[in-house]
């Protein structure tokens, strides 16, 4: 019987689906999964952890470890006051419920599906169609005076400003004159 024995470049090729080169998390999770201590994987760099995999690398991947280490690194930071940094992306599972700093589980709401709104219409002018500036240019194309139309705006939109109305009204008094 021949030992099929595993060299640096058989750990090189264990990265990403193109066959190569391991991030530092894949290699924790390759190291987890074949049974590395849960605290020299979290004290262990990138050349410790490549060390440790050479040596082990034929060992058989059992992926409960990867759980486990997850539910146990979550445990320590929540134990350290450090809930914060608990996150499902920075697990190596990607596995698992989402717990709050007292390790409780955390029920998450149903999206709300938000009703589109109707785009606003413009008049022909430009302007958006049921404003103040917009039932001013409609008054003055009537042929109201200022007055009038700073009485029927003031009831149409009580919080209108009399300055603004007469503003308005002399801007499109002029446009309409050319």
């Amino acid at each position: 019987m021949s030992i099929n024995y595993k060299s640096t470049t058989d750990i090189v090729n264990l990265g990403s689906d193109k066959g190569g080169n391991l991030t530092y998390k894949e290699l924790k999770r390759e190291c987890v999964a074949r049974g590395m201590p849960f605290d020299d994987v979290i004290g262990g760099d990138f050349p410790n952890l490549s060390h440790w995999l050479l040596n082990n690398m034929l060992k058989p991947k059992d992926d409960q470890n990867i759980i486990d280490f997850d539910n146990y690194t979550d445990k320590i930071l929540i134990s350290r006051g450090k809930g914060d940094l608990v996150h499902r992306s920075l697990r190596l599972s990607y596995l698992g419920p989402e717990l709050d700093n007292e390790g409780e589980i955390i029920e998450k709401k149903p999206k709300v599906i938000k009703e589109k709104k109707a785009p606003r219409e413009r008049t022909e002018t430009g302007l958006f169609k049921g404003t103040k500036k917009a039932y001013v240019q409609e008054l003055q194309s009537k042929g109201k005076t200022i007055e009038q139309v700073i009485i029927k705006v003031t009831r149409k939109f009580p919080d209108a400003k009399e300055k603004s109305i007469k503003i308005w009204f002399n801007k499109f008094k002029k446009a309409n004159k050319k």
